[in-house]
């Protein structure tokens, strides 16, 4: 079990590296200010043979890695391709990780495998066991919760850890809202949504 804890380590602290070089590199183009190239990559439209590679791939890291599960394909939309790890019996809260790092990470990893293979940039969600569905449940209950706090004593309250996605989705939520406005403050993995009151 211990070494499958130290390879989850191993993928934990290599995304956050990525995602930081990534981050990194993007601004040091942004900054040529002759440079064509844009900040941001064109998406590419999910092709059969990437969604069959991805699946292929993914079923390869978590053989690896010695756990069981099963890879599905949810659904497409454009350049995002969502999959779904199943059937992986005691092993799911390990492959999920804390707050979801497991998975973002091998989203990380599944992304860079693309990226080399197609020369396709992509965006890759891979679920398990419906974790990112109730994710997202509890923590919009919490915002909310804390916006209720934040009304009556306070003028700002910061949220908890939460990947892209998940601060994209506390974002709409008090995107109409007349007394709380949100945004976003930090670097990579310690990004978190600060609620404050209008």
């Amino acid at each position: 079990m211990s070494e499958k804890k130290g390879l989850f380590g191993f993928f934990k602290g290599w995304a956050a590296v990525s995602e930081e070089e990534k981050a990194q590199r993007e601004h040091a183009i942004s900054q040529k200010t002759d440079s064509p190239v844009a900040t941001k990559r064109p998406q590419s439209e999910i092709t059969t043979d990437i969604e069959l590679f991805c699946v292929s791939k993914l079923e390869e890291l978590i053989e690896k890695i010695g756990f069981s599960g099963k890879i599905r394909t949810i659904k497409k939309e454009g350049s995002r391709l969502y999959l779904d790890i199943f059937d992986t019996g005691e092993d799911v809260s390990r492959i999920i990780g804390k707050s979801g790092a497991n998975l973002e990470s091998l989203q990380v990893l599944l992304r860079h495998f693309v990226i080399r293979k197609f020369q396709e940039y992509i965006y890759v969600v891979i679920d398990a066991d419906d974790y990112r569905r109730r994710r997202v449940i509890t923590i919009k209950s919490n915002a909310i919760d804390s916006a209720k706090s934040l009304i009556e004593s306070g003028d700002s309250i910061k949220l908890g850890d939460m990947s892209s996605s998940e601060r994209s989705e506390i974002h709409l939520l008090f995107e109409d809202d007349d007394t709380i406005t949100t945004e976003s403050a930090g670097r990579g993995r310690s990004r978190r949504v600060i609620l404050i009151k209008k």
